[in-house]
């Protein structure tokens, strides 16, 4: 049967046949729960140098066998450093909570960013929970949200919870913001289109109305904090958001008020 083949195939040496092995093992699939059997054959594939055998090895430790924090760490540190972005983000959760390791959040978000710039859920989650803190980063809201949503998009739960969170205790934009929105909006539509000052004024409150009324833009991704005051760091954030949405909210807002207006430069 197919048990007896993988056996046949991890004894001759197939790393990836040892980890399989050790996974039946370990989950009880098809063969009874032997953590020990689990271990023999996860320690095969790993000494190979099996990422998913040093893997399997280092988060073993600690159920099933007994706990040796160490050990598990570096495991976890052999197949992270051959780039499994797993094995990065459970390093990580290592540095951070000190486990094996020293407490050490500057190494927990630089691990967990390897881990989510290859698009690991946990790795984004993680490294945006740093950011949101102020651990071994420089505090960041922003950039907390960003990390979130990339992590909930591919259905991490406690990012979207996070996310949840904070649109519920979201401010409204200050009076400050929203001015200084509008007047940039009706500048550079002025200038877009070869329009009369009063359809220049439409389109520009058309495109305010969506920016403050849709939470799936710009201002629903920003956190509470931002708008308190216009601040430096307020202006780069309208400045960067309002020129990634330009193009969407004129058309919108042309759509919307009927307005015929010829573009300039407008599709380049």
């Amino acid at each position: 049967n197919d048990i007896q083949w993988l056996t046949v195939k991890a004894e001759k040496g197939d790393a990836a046949a040892q980890v399989s092995l050790g996974d039946l093992y370990e989950n009880g699939h098809g063969l009874t729960h032997d953590y020990t059997q689990a271990e023999k054959w996860y320690r095969k594939a790993a000494e190979q140098g099996s990422a998913l055998g040093q893997f399997s090895l280092g988060n073993l430790y600690g159920h099933g066998i007994p706990q040796d924090d160490k050990q598990g760490a570096e495991w976890m540190r052999k197949a992270a450093e051959q780039g499994m972005a797993l094995a990065q983000t459970m390093l990580g959760a290592d540095y951070e909570h000190g486990h094996g390791v020293p407490q050490d959040y500057m190494q927990a978000a630089d691990w967990y960013r390897k881990a989510a710039e290859q698009g690991n859920a946990l790795g984004q989650l993680f490294l945006g929970n740093l950011y949101a803190q102020g651990h071994g980063v420089t505090k960041n809201d922003r950039q907390a949200v960003e990390l979130w949503r990339k992590a909930a998009e591919q259905g991490n739960v406690n990012a979207q919870k996070n996310l949840d969170i904070l649109s519920k205790n979201e401010k409204p934009p200050s009076n400050k913001i929203k001015q200084a929105l509008y007047t940039r909006c009706v500048m550079d539509t002025a200038d877009t289109y070869k329009s009369s000052n009063e359809a220049a004024d439409v389109i520009a409150e058309g495109a305010l109305g969506r920016c403050t009324s849709e939470k799936q833009d710009w201002i629903g991704s920003t956190g509470a904090g931002y708008w308190n005051e216009l601040s430096l760091q307020d202006r780069d954030l309208i400045a960067e958001e309002y020129d990634r949405n330009l193009r969407k909210w004129i058309i919108s807002a042309i759509l919307d008020a009927k307005i015929a207006a010829k573009p300039k430069h407008f599709w380049q």
